[in-house]
């Protein structure tokens, strides 16, 4: 057993009290580690192991990139089901971009471009002004409003962002991702869909709360610790992203988990 898979197998069992010093520890061992990795992976710039923990839930090297360049996949797919691709949008942002998880996958496509990225992290900010020289990146507030222009971008793009939002949050933010988007702009969401719920541990008042309402926001000892009330886990059916996103842009496409199994329904919406 490895210790990504030793990881997975012990941190929900960690007590919420200790949990912090427990990430403080692995995070520590993997700054060793990557000492001897950084050499041989063709990258200039990686982030720490506390940043990567921050945007994956998981400090390890070797999934940071993993799962970045598979979720980069999944969006370029995702772009081709309504005949579009990332080299057609001039104005770009990345909303919730951490520490570029995604960003250093997208740069081939994205230096040429008037790409953004913001997210609500101080320090993954920083990093990426620090690093990623080919975009501007902001600090974001917890609510509106952002500081860009109204019908600025021609595309959006935020993974794994409404999976950690309270309706109050998510509905605030996807009224003021509309106003920056231009007319029959693009925006490409993820959720934790059906699939998803079928692995959970849940009550039966939880599963008769999603299936009655659609939507379920759980507080997680992972990100208790590390984030505030409002940011942690929340799971969506696809009825209740039909009828509610539909109330800010048009719904394109629907798509379970990606093609290549990232662990979150895609869902692409058009500004009218």
């Amino acid at each position: 057993m490895d210790i990504e898979e030793l990881f997975d197998k012990i941190s929900p069992h960690i007590p919420e009290k200790i949990f912090p010093d427990f990430i403080n520890m692995i995070c520590w061992y993997e700054e060793q580690q990557d000492k001897q990795k950084m050499p041989t992976l063709g990258f200039t710039n990686i982030p720490p192991p506390n940043l990567r923990f921050h945007v994956t839930g998981r400090p390890f090297l070797d999934f940071f990139l993993r799962s970045g360049n598979t979720t980069v996949c999944n969006l370029e797919q995702a772009l081709e089901q309504i005949e579009k691709n990332f080299n057609l949008f001039e104005n770009v942002l990345e909303f919730g971009c951490g520490c570029g998880r995604l960003t250093v996958w997208l740069e081939k496509y994205l230096k040429s471009k008037n790409f953004y990225g913001t997210d609500i992290d101080v320090e993954a900010i920083s990093w990426c002004k620090n690093n990623l020289k080919f975009g501007t990146f902001d600090v974001n507030d917890a609510l509106p409003p952002l500081k860009y222009q109204s019908d600025m971008f021609d595309l959006i793009y935020s993974y794994s962002v409404f999976t950690h939002l309270d309706e109050e949050h998510q509905f605030a933010w996807l009224a003021e991702l509309k106003r920056i988007t231009k007319s029959n702009g693009i925006v490409m969401l993820t959720i934790r869909g059906e699939e998803d719920h079928e692995k959970q541990c849940w009550s039966e008042g939880d599963k008769a709360e999603l299936k009655e309402h659609g939507f379920l926001f759980r507080h997680s000892n992972l990100w208790s610790g590390f984030f505030p009330s409002w940011y942690q886990t929340a799971f969506h059916t696809k009825e209740y992203v039909m009828n509610n996103f539909s109330k800010y842009f048009d719904v394109l496409k629907y798509i379970p988990k990606g093609s290549k199994r990232i662990g979150q329904d895609i869902v692409i919406l058009r500004k009218q």
